[in-house]
């Protein structure tokens, strides 16, 4: 199982060349709803990371209040960028520290402003466009503590829930980084750092006549704030960009299916989409300067190694995972995205540094594949590096076997949207790696993970309703879980085929199961594929499909600790294995303590595979 690429196209925000922008009243600052009405902004189709700082209190509190009701949808249209109440997606947001850091982004045009600030930046270039002309500049300074993730990836049109106040959704909010922001007009002639900008706003003061000022949070509350910590602090939590997703007419991702043994893979993350023909220049969506490196776009070859060889770390670290996955113009090479992701990460880009860890054997005490360069680029934010070193305390790589180090580092790793680490960190739950089992958290990481696009995952939420694990059997919902396994991926097919053998929550069907476990078995693209062979084979008398040692050495490996638990299923899934590797009483023995508790497959396989 390979994680999503995480690499963000270039999006059109708002119209290349400069919009025609309206006139303020004299010491009127447009609300965001009305510089909404009057924005001339360009349809968006693709990923976009738009600054929120320019949103008045209302609407703040409006989006703060829909993060807590499911996943934000929002329109981003030529109407301009509007949040929809009453329509959200199933699932929730988790919360990633990171070590602190500030940056300052300046604007200099009425045309930056208005490409950065998509929602009321027409309306304050239009307060202060004279200006702008004349030396003024927009500056933006941030202090960075930690994101709030999603692990949906992909959303289609047949997930958004509120009926007709879905009309017109274009986007889905992925992502949103926390901090604190504050926002004054400044000056071209005079640089300002961001404890000068945050002191502005602590002191009431201010750069321009017209008085264009915005700020939330305090930069004192950020710098005590802890990278581990479950939450950000109270003056520490405001919304300070986006992270969104367009929202696809049907359903398109199809994920494999990882188990507890599945590595981390290489991505890039927080590339901003900018307006046609603007480039991401320190932070900020800006015309290209000849002179000066620009983050690449994904998927541009050329560009990623004029603008890497012009030594900006992001368009290496994008044009390493390009090339790690064999999208640059020739077959996947893990050497070269190496080197390009030592070259990011020796330049200071700690995604670059997570990206060479994943890459790396994890072994010696230092450099970015050590625990400690894991360690770092967790700290800063970088997923991948926490996932990473979940994997290498589960597996003992590079450092001691320690599920509970595996449990902390996976968790940050699933909050911060890795949805394979919560698919992890879920089997951990169910009893693996001697953590004690916890039922609901198990369903709740399941469920997280499904959503995300890992089947395995669905299949594990359907099983849970199946048995009344963490929440009341319900065996309908169990075969919509299990239905959804099986169209993301048919190597999933097989649970649904349980159902249809047995009877339960869907027609008693033989002929179903057969076509449901051979699809399975064809897939060969997991380890309880093999299970569904060595079923179909010695029931339904099927031409054997591949079922090798090694994966069911696997099944066993994952299933041992959670039969010991007493999980039904695992246990039936443990005895087929057994079986397959022709241990035949401690196969049987496995199933009928499945049988034991409850499970009707397990009584089944028990009588027809004697």
């Amino acid at each position: 199982m390979k994680h999503t690429i995480v690499v963000f196209a270039g999006a059109a925000l708002v119209t290349a060349c400069t919009p025609s922008l309206p006139s303020a009243a004299p010491g009127d600052q447009p609300t965001a709803a009305q510089s909404t009405g009057r924005a001339t902004v360009v349809p968006t189709d693709g990923p976009a990371m738009p600054l929120i700082v320019d949103w008045q209190p209302e609407q703040r509190g409006d989006l703060e209040e829909l993060v807590h009701d499911g996943i934000v949808v929002v329109a981003f249209d030529a109407k301009g960028f509007r949040l929809l109440k009453g329509c959200s997606v199933p699932g929730d947001y988790g919360f990633v520290g990171m070590s602190m850091k500030t940056q300052v982004i300046r604007l200099e045009s009425q045309q930056e402003v208005a490409a950065n600030l998509p929602l009321a930046g027409v309306g304050i270039a239009g307060k202060i466009g004279g200006e702008l002309e004349s030396g003024t500049t927009l500056d933006i300074a941030m202090a960075m503590i930690g994101k709030k993730r999603t692990t949906w990836k992909e959303v289609a049109r047949e997930d958004l829930q509120g009926g007709s106040a879905c009309e017109g959704a274009t986007h889905f909010v992925r992502g949103m980084t926390v901090g604190a922001f504050a926002m004054k007009t400044g000056s071209k002639q005079k640089a300002s750092a961001a404890v000068e900008i945050f002191g502005i706003g602590a002191s009431g003061g201010t750069a321009s006549s017209k008085g264009v000022d915005n700020s939330d949070g305090k930069l004192a509350a950020c710098d005590g704030a802890d990278p581990d910590g479950e939450g950000p602090p109270k003056q520490c939590a405001a919304l300070i960009r986006l992270e969104i997703e367009p929202i696809t007419a049907t359903r398109t991702a199809v994920a494999a299916e990882p188990s507890a043994n599945d590595k981390p893979d290489v991505a890039s993350n927080d590339v901003a989409g900018c307006p046609r023909g603007m480039v991401q220049t320190d932070g900020k969506c800006t015309l290209p300067q000849p002179s000066k490196p620009h983050v690449c776009a994904p998927g541009d070859a050329a560009d990623c190694r004029a603008q890497c060889d012009k030594g900006n770390a992001p368009s290496c670290n994008v044009l390493g995972v390009m090339i790690m996955h064999g999208k640059a113009g020739g077959p996947p090479d893990a050497s070269k995205a190496r080197t390009l992701f030592d070259k990011a990460c020796a330049a200071g880009l700690q995604g670059g540094c997570a990206n060479a860890s994943v890459l790396g054997n994890g072994q010696g005490p230092s450099g970015p594949a050590s625990p400690r360069g894991l360690e770092d680029a967790c700290r800063a934010g970088e997923t991948q590096a926490c996932s990473a070193l979940g994997f290498r305390y589960r597996q003992g790589i590079g450092v001691a076997r320690d599920p509970s180090q595996a449990l902390k580092y996976y968790t940050k790793g699933c909050n911060g949207g890795d949805q394979v680490a919560c698919t992890n960190l879920s089997v951990l739950y169910s009893g693996s790696g001697g953590i004690p089992r916890d039922d609901k958290r198990a369903l709740d990481l399941a469920m997280r993970a499904c959503f995300g696009g890992v089947s395995t995952s669905c299949g594990n939420a359907g099983l849970r309703y199946e048995f009344g694990m963490g929440v009341p059997a319900d065996m309908k919902r169990a075969a919509t879980f299990f239905d959804r396994a099986c169209k993301m991926s048919k190597a999933d097919c097989f649970r649904l085929g349980i159902l249809h053998q047995e009877g339960q929550g869907v027609s008693k069907d033989d002929d179903k199961a057969k076509e449901l476990f051979d699809a399975s078995c064809k897939s060969g693209r997991s380890s309880l594929s093999g299970v569904a062979c060595y079923v179909n084979e010695k029931i339904y008398r099927t031409p054997p499909g591949k079922v090798d040692a090694s994966s069911m050495r696997q099944v066993v490996d994952t299933m041992q600790g959670q039969c010991d638990q007493r999980v039904a299923r695992a246990c039936s899934f443990l005895g087929v294995a057994k079986l397959a590797l022709a241990e035949k009483p401690a196969g049987f023995a496995a199933l009928k303590k499945g049988c034991d508790m409850k499970d009707a497959w397990a009584c089944d396989l028990g009588k027809r595979l004697r």
